[in-house]
């Protein structure tokens, strides 16, 4: 019974490590990479780490998606 406790206790650390891993990679690339982009091309210094690179990438994948969303069904109507 042993073994078997320190094996899912193992399992856990091991997928929290890659969840986590997932999630930054996400978010450092996904989010932070357009926002990047775009505040690099408004601002010659620009912090990757910043907020408002954060708030851009979001504001991008927000209006991409919406974009996305009524070309998909309302184009389609016509």
């Amino acid at each position: 019974m042993a073994i078997i406790e320190i094996a899912v206790e193992a399992l856990g650390v091991i997928v929290r490590f890659l969840s986590g891993l997932v999630v930054d990679v996400v978010i450092e690339i996904g989010i932070r990479g357009p926002g990047y982009l775009i505040w690099r091309s408004l601002k010659r210094d620009v912090d990757f780490r910043s907020t408002r690179v954060a708030l851009a990438g979001l504001g991008f994948w927000l209006l991409l998606g919406t974009a996305a969303y009524f070309l998909f069904f309302h184009a389609s109507e016509a």
